[in-house]
């Protein structure tokens, strides 16, 4: 992945080091001031991942404080519904693998690319961090130990924003979360889908796409119960 320039950041409405409505200070476990529930925003994830979908078919692959799930919108009745090359339309309903293939087409990949088809149907948590934050570093090597636990029942990506991309790889390199891929995100585009504010933040994504957002941190013990939740769900 090429180096951007320094310049390459998020838009000046974003929280940036210091904010006190950001990561300027440490933020404990399961924090209230820190948790907000979104509804996506998704017009511009949901047009990527319909696209998305219909790229997955085309292949032949197998197809705050509030605690509900937040419910993540469907192709409106206008969307494109052009027969594939196998003779099926495409489908409105946005899922994790959809969402995931969303995600992946909008930011610079670091760390080995992820083969939609293997993991059609698993559920999806995004990790939202930034370099200079000192919760997310403390919380890296939790995450990248619960990523390998459940490797075989979610995808569990980084989603990094808010720093260079030289930042990046050695925040990566300090955490030992290499073997996540992980998706910079230097324009603020995909956090700004998915309504995150502030970092550490994670984004749970079900098979059918519902997806619940949480910003702070969770430690191990809330990531744990979170992940088997979203596997049952």
């Amino acid at each position: 992945m090429g180096t951007r320039p320094a310049s390459s950041r998020f838009p000046s409405t974003a929280t940036t080091p210091g904010d006190p409505t950001g990561n300027g200070r440490d933020t404990p476990p399961g924090s209230r001031s820190m948790l907000q529930l979104r509804r996506l925003p998704h017009r511009r994830v949901l047009a990527i991942a319909t696209a998305a979908v219909v790229i997955l078919s085309a292949c032949g692959g197998d197809d705050g404080a509030s605690s509900a799930p937040v419910t993540a919108p469907t192709v409106e009745s206008g969307a494109d519904q052009t027969p594939d090359g196998d003779g099926t339309t495409g489908t409105d309903a946005v899922t994790s693998t959809a969402i995931l293939g969303a995600v992946l087409a909008s930011g610079d990949i670091i760390g080995d690319d992820i083969d939609l088809a293997a993991v059609d149907g698993r559920p999806v948590v995004a990790w939202f961090w930034a370099p200079w934050c000192t919760s997310c570093r403390a919380e890296g090597p939790t995450v990248a130990d619960v990523a390998a636990t459940y490797a075989d029942d979610v995808v569990l990506i980084g989603v990094p924003g808010r720093g260079p991309d030289a930042d990046m790889q050695r925040f990566i390199d300090d955490t030992n979360t290499r073997a996540i891929t992980h998706v910079a995100d230097f324009d603020g585009s995909i956090w700004s889908d998915f309504g995150v504010f502030a970092q550490p933040a994670f984004a749970f994504i079900t098979a059918d796409g519902d997806v619940e957002v949480f910003i702070g941190t969770l430690g191990e013990r809330g990531l744990v119960e979170r992940i088997e939740a979203l596997v049952r769900a």
